[in-house]
């Protein structure tokens, strides 16, 4: 990997039993600049092609005008801002650096898993009478139909209104060899909540985004960290697209360990496309037009998705 290397050459820092290496030493490895954009609170990364933001305590970053949430807080020492060893590895490189990953996986076919159905409507709007099970469905089909049309071949895990277990869709997946699998949902919270967001599964060791605290489950081995690398750059992509298409708040590139991301064999992301317990939003994802514009979004960042693993496939001798 990228950053290889003892703690003393890397100017680590120990907090808490987790590395810390300085924002000057990450940009001097990337190949890149940096300067302070407020002393002891805000560093900047910077390249022609790349620009990264951290701010200090917090756990989110901004990658290119997306938000990316990191394992652990950024944190301040001499006036330095300093990021974890395992959120450059893990998070960061992929990213900016997908290179330095594993081969490539290929990409034909994409498993699409419409959230919910049947017996589980999932998340209700009571105002217009819309269940998140019957948006997930419609969202599912028409990000299909936009892949289809970019070559690729595609499967739902359900086509109708039915109830499927949460291990049976990823096993859908893995019985067909799929070499995607994708869940879609819709978000629930206060009414004020508003925003999408993208997740990929946690790596073992790190807190999930909307977690403070480890748990047992964090130090649990799950078989689709296997493909971290590929899930977050995937993510990454995804959540690029999405805001634009949503024109609402970027809730970021998130990491979780949902039970539909833990067990396939393949890269994969679960997107949750707006808060259905928000009337402003709701009211959205009652239109057909604007699902199929988060349709079109999320299928967009999967190509550029399939474009960087070409790019790759075809450096390599």
């Amino acid at each position: 990997m990228l950053f290889l290397g003892s703690a003393a050459e890397l100017a680590a820092i120990d907090v808490k039993g987790v590395y810390y290496i300085p924002v000057s030493k990450i940009a001097r490895r990337f190949g890149m600049k940096y300067k302070t954009t407020i002393p002891k609170k805000r560093q900047q990364i910077y390249s022609s092609n790349f620009s990264m933001t951290f701010d200090v305590h917090r756990r989110d970053m901004d990658l290119n005008g997306v938000k990316v949430w990191l394992g652990d807080p950024v944190v301040e020492m001499g006036g330095l801002l300093y990021v974890s060893s395992r959120d450059i590895e893990k998070t960061i490189t992929p990213i900016v650096f997908p290179k330095v990953s594993n081969v490539p996986p290929p990409l034909r076919h994409i498993m699409i898993d419409p959230g919910h159905g049947g017996k589980d409507k999932g998340a209700i709007s009571k105002t217009f009478g819309v269940f998140e099970k019957n948006l997930t469905l419609d969202i599912s089909s028409r990000i299909a139909a936009y892949l289809r049309k970019m070559g690729f071949k595609v499967s739902l895990t359900r086509y109708k209104d039915v109830f499927l277990e949460l291990p049976e869709r990823p096993a859908k997946a893995n019985k067909v060899n799929a070499d995607l699998f994708l869940s879609i949902h819709i978000n629930a919270a206060g009414p004020s909540a508003s925003g999408v967001e993208t997740y990929s599964l946690t790596p073992k060791g790190q807190n999930s985004t909307n977690a403070s605290t480890m748990s047992v489950k964090d130090k649990r081995n799950f078989n689709g960290e296997i493909q971290n690398s590929w899930n977050t750059l995937l993510s990454y992509y995804i959540q690029s697209e999405l805001k634009e298409a949503a024109s609402s708040s970027d809730r970021g590139s998130k990491r979780a360990r949902f039970a539909v991301l833990q067990d396939g064999k393949m890269p994969a992301a679960l997107v949750e496309c707006g808060f259905i317990s928000n009337n402003a939003e709701a009211r959205k994802l009652c239109s057909a037009s604007y699902r199929d514009s988060l349709a079109k979004a999320i299928a967009n960042g999967i190509f550029r998705y399939s474009k960087t693993l070409k790019r790759l496939n075809n450096q390599k001798p």
